[in-house]
Parts: C-alpha cells; structure tokens; sequence
C-alpha cells in the first residue's frame, strides 16, 4: 500500500456510517492489515490504534478486534467487518 496521510478530524456518526457503505465500490469491504494505517479512533482521534486477529483468512481479518491505546475503547471485528462506531450515547 502507498503512503497514507492523514489527519486528526471531527466525525460524526452519520459521516462514518457513509463512508463503511462507500468502501466496497473502492474495493474495500473485509478488515484487511493495511487498513489500520489510516484507521484512527472515533473518539478521541488517536492513531495508530492496537489490532488483535482471533481469525484470519489469506486477505482479511474475519473476527477480532482494534483498540484504542489512549481511551481504552475496543471495536470489534465480525465476519470481516470493523464496528467502529462510537459507543452509544456517548457525544462528539
């Protein structure tokens, strides 16, 4: 994968359940390593974040887990698929 760059930006909950529907016409639609190059957390925008793979396949990760190392907040990995949507009721 290229250089990624990124940067601390706000979020809102509706901008990146937008952007999880977009991935698959970019290519995107597993869990896949180089994904966490760009990944940071939804919450208190640290990057990078902690990956722990209890399943994997030849080009994704099926089931586990990224956690933030500054908040402690983990997300999990279902079927190939990161919920990296704040907890609920929590704010921006």
């Amino acid at each position: 994968m290229d250089a990624v760059r990124y940067a601390k930006v706000k979020c809102q909950p509706s901008i990146v359940l937008r952007i999880i529907d977009i991935l698959p016409t970019l290519g995107v639609d597993k869990m896949k390593k180089e994904l966490m190059e760009i990944l940071a957390c939804p919450m208190c925008k640290h990057h990078p974040l902690d990956l722990r793979i209890d399943k994997q396949d030849d080009k994704e990760i099926i089931a586990g887990s990224i956690k933030c190392s500054k908040c402690g907040l983990e997300y999990p990995i279902e079927d190939g698929i990161p919920n990296m949507l704040p907890p609920e009721g929590s704010s921006d």
